[in-house]
């Protein structure tokens, strides 16, 4: 890849007025030029549109500098030698452009830190490159990023079920399966319904998937989905298939929930004397389901 990710985690949340940590970006000799695009993302489906943040870039043993869409260009200097110059402009959809330009050889380590000058809390994620095309990067997440297992997708029986894809990149994602393709490889039953064309940055679409043969026993399927993200982490799908339940449904709530996070939601004794959880997902024992 031609280009590096700020953090290279995903986005870092700021509160209003808060500063990040310093991250560090390469630059290549040969650069004449080095673009950095940052993403602010607020809510799902709508940028804030509120105050720009300020950057503040650092060359060598240098000084930060602080540079925003109103600074036009400022001077970058690691001591008394002045290496650089950065501006930031602002694009639609709250995504900030720098364009760090009249480099010098060996200048580095180069650094950034973002401070949030709005009230609101945001998170903050950008992408570094000698080419400005390549900070042009879509960045999938599947499912709720703040639920546990929310890159698994469980089907019992046959079912047709729908999963979220978030985009926090600084470009839109595009997809590439079809409607009825297989999801999982040789034996899954899981095809596709329907999927966006794109989604665009701070917006969520949905993938349906459905499934109508039902196997003898639960199993899962390993999907990544066809996409322009360059992390094929990103798209990884963990797709559980499992048999009709023969047993009563789950009650709609119950405080004997398996407390090592399977999802199983009461514990279903396998034997008259209890053993583990009969459930499919679970299988954990009868103290696991006890509240503590």
């Amino acid at each position: 890849m031609g280009f590096e990710a700020f953090p290279g985690a995903g986005p870092i949340k700021l509160a209003g007025q808060e500063t990040s940590p310093v991250f560090e970006f390469s630059v290549p000799d040969e650069a004449q030029e080095m673009f950095l695009r940052v993403v602010a993302l607020w809510r799902d489906n709508e940028p804030l549109g509120g105050q720009a943040p300020t950057f503040k870039i650092r060359a060598g043993r240098g000084d930060f500098v602080s540079v925003g869409p109103d600074s036009g260009d400022v001077s970058i200097s690691s001591g008394t030698i002045e290496v650089g110059s950065v501006r930031c402009q602002r694009h639609q959809h709250d995504v900030f452009l720098l364009t760090v330009s009249r480099l010098v050889e060996n200048s580095g380590p180069w650094k950034i830190r973002i401070t949030n000058n709005d009230s609101e809390t945001l998170r903050f994620l950008g992408f570094s490159s000698h080419r400005d095309q390549e900070t042009l990067q879509p960045w999938l997440v599947l499912g709720d990023p703040s639920a546990f297992g929310s890159g698994v997708l469980r089907f019992v029986g046959a079912q047709t079920r729908s999963m979220e894809l978030r985009n926090w990149g600084t470009a839109p994602l595009m997809f590439g399966e079809a409607a009825g393709a297989p999801l999982g490889g040789d034996g899954s039953p899981v095809v596709l319904v329907s999927r966006p064309d794109r989604v665009s940055p701070h917006d969520v679409g949905q993938l349906k998937m459905s499934t109508s043969d039902v196997l003898a026993v639960t199993r899962r399927f390993v999907h990544v989905l066809r996409c322009n993200d360059t992390f094929t982490s990103h798209g990884r799908l963990n797709i559980d298939v499992e048999p009709p339940s023969t047993h009563e449904p789950f009650p709609e709530s119950s405080e004997f929930f398996c407390r090592r996070g399977c999802g199983c939601l009461e514990y279903l004794p396998s034997t008259p004397q209890g053993g583990p959880c009969e459930r499919g997902i679970c299988g954990h024992s009868a103290a696991s389901h006890h509240p503590i």
